[in-house]
């Protein structure tokens, strides 16, 4: 059988149509489930062929395989620009980052913990304290 339409997702076998070699045998070529609706990959479809001469020819049933591509994401070109919304998450993170550094600041200066020469604190001892 030949198959024509469009074979995106989500269309179902009653949207494509399916056709035989009319020379061969006269009859009529039908989906067996017409609300099938096609899934990205490949669709074992199911068709029956009942030959107008039921005398001398029997009832066909077998499938095709079509297979589908999942829709392509658009993306609509912007100017590059940021929105509003981005702004204010940029800046809300680097206030909290000021925030965190503060704070770290202020609690090792209120610990009075020194820095050694290589550049890390020391662990604070009860000495540091006082």
């Amino acid at each position: 059988p030949t198959v024509g339409g469009s074979f995106a997702e989500g269309k179902t076998l009653s949207e494509l149509t399916i056709s035989a070699n009319k020379e061969e045998t006269a009859g009529t070529l039908t989906w067996d489930d017409t609300a099938y609706k096609l899934q990205a990959g490949i669709n074992r479809c199911y068709y029956t062929f009942t030959p107008d001469d039921a005398v001398n020819f029997e009832t066909v049933h077998g499938y095709v395989d079509i297979t589908t591509e999942a829709p392509q994401p658009t993306v609509s070109e912007g100017n590059g620009s940021l929105v509003g919304w981005q702004i204010a998450i940029i800046i809300i993170c680097i206030v909290v980052a000021i925030i965190a550094l503060t704070a770290l600041i202020l609690a090792l200066r209120l610990r009075r913990v020194s820095i050694d020469e290589d550049g890390f604190y020391d662990a604070v001892t009860d000495k540091d304290l006082l």
